[in-house]
């Protein structure tokens, strides 16, 4: 009998309910078990409740930072990878200093190459690269 492997979790936080419902399809297709929240106050409980392996990260939503949002994410999910997602230059640019490794994804994302991304950065969080 084939072993199946746990589904790895993938929370997304984004406030655009198209890239929400969009990348949750896609990431599904893939096979991950995805969860979603349409703001950072409710992304930072999700991420404290379920633990997930990778946190897709919108920078810029209103009324809140993106660099704040992976703080607080830090705290209560430590051993989440978080890769944060934009279109706006300038908010790659509050990243430079954050001081904790992070990843960054420019929008529009590429399904393809965001499993690619996930699946690397799992590896990278199991010591396997």
């Amino acid at each position: 009998m084939e072993e199946r492997l746990p589904k790895r979790k993938v929370l997304i936080i984004d406030d655009d309910k198209g890239i929400l419902f969009t990348l949750k399809m896609r990431l599904e297709y893939f096979g991950y078990h995805v969860i979603t929240a349409n703001n950072s106050a409710e992304g930072i409980f999700l991420a404290g409740r379920e633990e997930p392996e990778i946190v897709l990260l919108d920078i810029k939503m209103p009324g809140s930072d993106g660099t704040h949002v992976f703080e607080s994410i830090n705290l209560v999910s430590p051993a989440s990878t978080v890769i944060f997602i934009t279109a706006y230059d300038e908010e790659i640019m509050k990243l430079e200093n954050i001081g904790k490794p992070c990843y960054i994804m420019r929008k529009p994302l590429s399904a393809p190459i965001l499993n690619e991304f996930i699946k690397k950065a799992i590896r990278k969080q199991s010591g396997d690269i």
